[in-house]
């Protein structure tokens, strides 16, 4: 694996019109290849952008920059804005993680630029290699690798923090400790240091589902599930499909009411509505919807829907969805429609699951908490006159293993999903045939 480091020197207020264009550019590079990092300074060497791409070797990233060239919508348009270019390959660290992808994101990121005697780097490496388990207890390596080609015996670490503030205090409490900084002084020419911020900027509310926040590769990559549906509809004829889950705030009711209809009556009834309302709020903002309404949009929505789904023309006048009697068709064969299940673990969860829901699909959750939140939704169901019994627990995303699953079924769960990997065809079926053969022997 090596790095190729691009740093460009702009004009003054170059940097937003840069990155405009960047932005708009790179879905079109990657299709080539991914982007490890984009970073502006502001502290250090003003107007400079730095964007980071990894290759497996010099011939892969010739090859790559070869056919990215030919696309017609890249390079981006930089609109006169760069100054000075240079590009730097680098070689990671043994003990670097790779970037991108599972790497904790930060708002601040210190670029640490660090030019050796020459030979010294061997020596270098290992001193690091020695000292990183201690100063990683405080923060963690974004990135560490030595240069190969462009400036050689340069040294570059690069650590996220939330802000200034925490980087001070990081810093200070690992320099507290005898570990570090490692002992390489002797060997040192110059240093450097940039603080700098990505682009884009790392989301506001971190990920639930992983102790630092980063978001998976995969949530990067989900194709559209109703048109991935409606693929698998047409080549099975019993097996159940639904959607976990479908974020209703970024969804309209209308348009939605037919799209689940119209998969429902192609799929004969096969279709199970697994809801969510969101937890990354500049994804809920960029589809109108305030962050703190999103709940009661979603409800709304589903109320909505129910109209569509089973009547002959449906209307609904609410807080936020409002539209007079119209038609929708075709109508759902599920009757009344597709079961709503709720997804979520949130306090009230079980309230709403009761209100408006037709089942409750939770993930990550501990079969001790499924049983306590089953307990609770029976006891809330039999105070409104519902049947406890016709609202389904189905656990999503669990392990393909019969004694978790058993678990989960002693602990109240009606239905268990099982998680797969993305993969290609080959891979996948694999991945079933070895499911199939743990669960259904």
């Amino acid at each position: 694996m090596i790095y190729e480091v691009r740093t460009y020197d702009l004009k003054p207020g170059g940097v937003p019109i840069f990155e405009e264009a960047f932005g708009k550019a790179l879905p079109h590079r990657e299709k080539y290849s991914k982007l490890a990092a984009f970073f502006h300074t502001e502290i250090g060497p003003l107007n400079q952008v730095i964007h980071i791409w990894p290759y497996e070797n010099l011939d892969e990233r010739n090859e790559v920059r070869a056919e990215a060239g030919k696309d017609p919508n890249w390079p981006p348009d930089s609109q006169g804005t760069i100054l000075h270019m240079e590009s730097e390959i680098f070689n990671p660290a043994p003990f670097m993680r790779p970037m991108g992808g599972g790497q904790k994101q930060g708002n601040v990121y210190e670029m640490r630029i660090y030019e050796y005697q020459n030979g010294a780097m061997p020596k270098v490496l290992d001193i690091w290699s020695a000292a990183i388990e201690h100063r990683e207890k405080f923060s963690p390596l974004a990135a560490g690798m030595y240069s190969d080609i462009g400036g050689l015996n340069k040294w570059v670490h690069i650590w996220p923090y939330k802000d200034l503030g925490e980087r001070d205090k990081i810093r200070a409490e690992a320099s507290a400790t005898p570990h570090w900084p490692p002992p390489t002084r002797e060997f040192l020419v110059n240093q450097e240091t940039k603080n700098t911020r990505r682009y884009p900027p790392a989301p506001r509310h971190p990920w639930p589902g992983s102790p630092d926040g980063t978001i998976p590769q995969m949530y990067y990559e989900c194709v559209d599930p109703f048109v991935a549906l409606g693929r698998a509809s047409a080549v099975t004829s019993t097996l159940k499909l639904g959607t976990g889950i479908c974020l209703v705030p970024e969804r309209n009711p209308i348009l939605l009411a037919k799209e689940i209809a119209t998969l429902d009556y192609f799929s004969n009834g096969r279709f199970l509505f697994g809801i969510g309302t969101g937890w990354l709020r500049e994804e809920t903002e960029l589809f109108g919807i305030e962050f703190s309404q999103r709940i009661g949009y979603t409800r709304e929505s589903i109320e909505a829907m129910k109209e569509l789904w089973t009547k002959e023309t449906g209307e609904f006048h609410g807080r936020y969805i409002d539209f007079p009697p119209i038609y929708s068709s075709p109508k759902p064969v599920q009757k009344p429609h597709p079961p709503v299940l709720i997804g979520g673990t949130a306090p009230n969860v079980a309230r709403r699951v009761v209100a408006w829901g037709d089942g409750w699909m939770p993930n990550r959750v501990a079969p001790e908490q499924l049983k306590a939140t089953r307990e609770e939704i029976v006891r809330l169901a039999q105070e409104a006159g519902r049947d406890p019994h016709q609202i389904e627990v189905s656990v999503f995303g669990l392990p393909a293993d019969p004694e978790i699953l058993k678990a989960y079924e002693e602990a109240g769960a009606t239905r268990a999903m099982v998680f797969a990997e993305s993969a290609p065809r080959d891979q996948a079926l694999r991945q079933l045939d070895d499911y199939a053969s743990k669960l259904l022997a």
